[in-house]
């Protein structure tokens, strides 16, 4: 994907997709109170797609996320209330990633817990569910206990279906 053929209004175009009202309104508010800057930073030095770690990168690492998102809402039918959350949490993840006025020089590791103090600052209330998921989305190498992983409870043969339906479906990321 190249950064300079993706905008926020691709993004906001993504949240249109919320069915839930007050998700949606939670994420589109979110995203405007953020401001552009947030965005327009890269969103990783080493760890992420070489177009994802230049400027307008952490806005392009969203976009891929909110659609793989989508991708493994389709293989898993989630019902609509996850499909939201799911996407919601998707927006929003690395939101905070240069801090809560997107003002730091560096990526920060706590990044998913401030999306909380960011959102509570602003008076935006999101579901809790949402939240939850945007804190403990970095899995072993994030600050916050992820049950998901202790429970082990995904398969070998549905960790090669995800794999091979994403591949499948990259060109359309």
């Amino acid at each position: 994907m190249n950064q300079h053929a993706v905008s926020l209004g691709e993004l906001r175009g993504e949240i249109d997709l919320i069915a839930a009202l007050e998700l949606r309104d939670c994420v589109h508010k979110a995203v405007h109170a953020i401001g552009v800057r947030a965005w327009q930073m890269p969103s990783s030095v080493y760890h992420h797609l070489p177009d994802e770690r230049v400027e307008w990168g952490n806005l392009v690492h969203t976009l891929r996320v909110v659609r793989v998102c989508a991708v493994l809402s389709d293989i898993l039918l989630l019902v609509q209330r996850e499909r939201d959350i799911l996407r919601s949490a998707a927006v929003l993840h690395d939101i905070c990633k240069y801090g809560i006025d997107a003002d730091a020089e560096r990526i920060l590791t706590i990044h998913p817990l401030l999306v909380r103090q960011f959102l509570d600052r602003e008076g935006i209330v999101c579901d809790p569910l949402v939240l939850t998921c945007i804190e403990s989305h970095m899995g072993r190498w994030g600050s916050e206990r992820c049950d998901w992983m202790a429970s082990r409870q995904i398969t070998l043969p549905f960790l090669l279906h995800i794999a091979d339906c994403i591949v499948a479906r990259l060109g359309n990321l």
